[in-house]
């Protein structure tokens, strides 16, 4: 499957066309899987989180396995706060896996990742490229944003984390 395929897939948005995505997600060439992640995350449906979690279980090529956390970001937040949490804590080559988990992180902008994302920030800076700690920092200050009990943006927020 080429790439325009798979990107004519993803625009029908039915249910073949997931189908026949999800038939394609173990091909043998590691870029063609890569792209088949990326299209399948971004259909909403409750079996995109399993598949996504199977390809995080199996895969060993870093660049899917980002694919497929950052395609988290788009699933339920219950279900995937463990994985996403589990990359964020995670140690790889120049943290490409936590950086991913930190793109999951800010397309959720669920406030309930902030304790996790500070000790992250806080204990691991030099793990980070430093665009990558720029990411950290620019997540934990996105999904701090002030809000009120309704729900509606508040106009002020200040994010403080001191260092040692």
């Amino acid at each position: 499957m080429c790439s325009s395929d798979l990107s004519a897939l993803r625009q029908i948005r039915d249910d073949n066309a997931f189908s026949a995505l999800t038939d394609s997600m173990y091909q043998t060439d590691a870029r063609v899987r890569s792209e088949v992640v990326q299209k399948v995350a971004q259909f909403y449906r409750p079996e995109t989180f399993g598949l996504l979690k199977q390809v995080l279980a199996n895969e060993k090529n870093p660049a899917i396995q980002v694919a497929a956390i950052r395609g988290l970001g788009r699933t339920d937040g219950q279900r995937s706060r463990p994985l996403i949490i589990k990359f964020l804590r995670s140690h790889s080559f120049r943290n490409e896996l936590a950086e991913a988990a930190l793109g999951a992180i800010r397309m959720q902008d669920d406030a309930s990742y902030r304790p996790e994302l500070v000790a992250i920030v806080l204990e691991r800076e030099r793990d980070f490229t430093s665009g990558g700690f720029s990411s950290a920092l620019q997540t934990l200050a996105h999904i701090s944003r002030a809000r009120s009990e309704d729900g509606t943006r508040l106009n002020s927020s200040h994010v403080v984390i001191s260092y040692a």
